[in-house]
């Protein structure tokens, strides 16, 4: 009868321990798919994308842009971007984004004539920045930067003319900034 015993305590001590190394390859696994999916990913795109001023249908321009730099996904606040963006000839550097939970971030460069950082404009983005639209910040008459719903600047990609670029915008807008209507 003793013999009974220890084998069925040895079976159980074995079953206690396989439950533990499936636990822990359990926790493991976990861990790293979350460390896979929050990972800053490098994103080095570049878009042809339609800079356009709202309320203008006549003003329109084909521009080249590329982001490069570091994608990361974030888990209760939104995604965050850091690295460079190309707008044409301006090269926007040491940008910071942090993305609210609509994809929408503040877009800040250092500016290496004036040692300072300056607004750009809002980013408004999908995924990764497969999509984005851009509303450009400008002088205004009161002093400081501001875009207008009415005759903002826009940057929008990937887009190929006007027609395409504020359909993007739109799209992007309707989801982060309902209240916001351009035309």
């Amino acid at each position: 009868m003793l013999r009974h015993n220890n084998i069925t305590h040895d079976g159980e001590q074995k079953m206690k321990m396989y439950r533990k190394i499936a636990i822990i390859t359990l926790i493991i696994g976990i861990l790293l798919i979350i460390g896979i999916y929050f990972y800053p990913k490098k994103l080095n795109k570049d878009y042809s994308g339609v800079i356009y001023r709202l309320g203008d249908s006549t003003y329109s321009e084909e521009i080249k842009l590329g982001i490069h730099g570091y994608y990361s996904k974030g888990l209760l606040k939104g995604d965050h971007y850091k690295g460079t963006i190309t707008i044409g000839d301006k090269l926007l550097e040491k940008i910071d984004i942090s993305f609210d939970t609509k994809g929408v971030g503040l877009i800040s460069y250092y500016d290496k004539t004036t040692g300072e950082y300056i607004s750009y404009g809002n980013l408004i983005a999908t995924n990764q920045m497969k999509e984005f639209t851009i509303c450009v910040l400008n002088d205004s008459q009161q002093g400081g930067k501001g875009w207008s719903a009415k005759h903002g600047f826009m940057i929008s990609a990937p887009a190929s003319n006007r027609v395409e670029s504020l359909k993007l915008t739109q799209r992007l807008m309707k989801n982060a900034m309902p209240e916001v209507h351009v035309e």
